[in-house]
This record gives C-alpha cells, sequence and structure tokens, in this order.
C-alpha cells in the first residue's frame, strides 16, 4: 500500500463522516483520524521490515568480506 492510497482511503473516509455530519448522524469514536493513523502506522512498519531485512543483508555482505580480506592479508603475511 503506498502513501497516495492511504491518504485517498483517509479522504473517503472524510467524505462519509462529512455526509454523516449533513444528516445529523454522529460521528462514531475511531473514526477516520484513527483508521487513518492505523493505515500510516502499517505503512511505516511495512518500511521498517524491509529496511531492517536490507540493513541485516548489507552487515553481512561487508562482514564476509572483511573475513575474506582478513584470511588474504593472514595468508600473505605467512
Amino acid at each position: 500500500m503506498k502513501l497516495e492510497d492511504i491518504l485517498f482511503a483517509q479522504y473517503l473516509l472524510g467524505r462519509e463522516h462529512e455526509a454523516m455530519a449533513n444528516r445529523g448522524d454522529k460521528r462514531e469514536v475511531g473514526g477516520e483520524i484513527t483508521k487513518a493513523k492505523g493505515l500510516i502506522t502499517m505503512l511505516l512498519n511495512e518500511a521498517f521490515g524491509k529496511g531492517f531485512t536490507k540493513g541485516v543483508a548489507v552487515g553481512y555482505e561487508a562482514a564476509i568480506k572483511d573475513m575474506k580480506e582478513a584470511e588474504n592479508e593472514k595468508a600473505v603475511d605467512e
């Protein structure tokens, strides 16, 4: 889900609540702001997970590279 999708969903929720207000209906607790916050939090959590996974992979690659360089230096010194 992209940020544009979340913002559009928030817009639709806002329109729904606006229509409710025009009809005289009461707004429910946990309305558009709560739903939008949940969607944005979900998006941020997904981005964090992807970034964390990528960071771990880069860290492993760097560690392997360093170990190989250390082995090569040790072999040259002997």
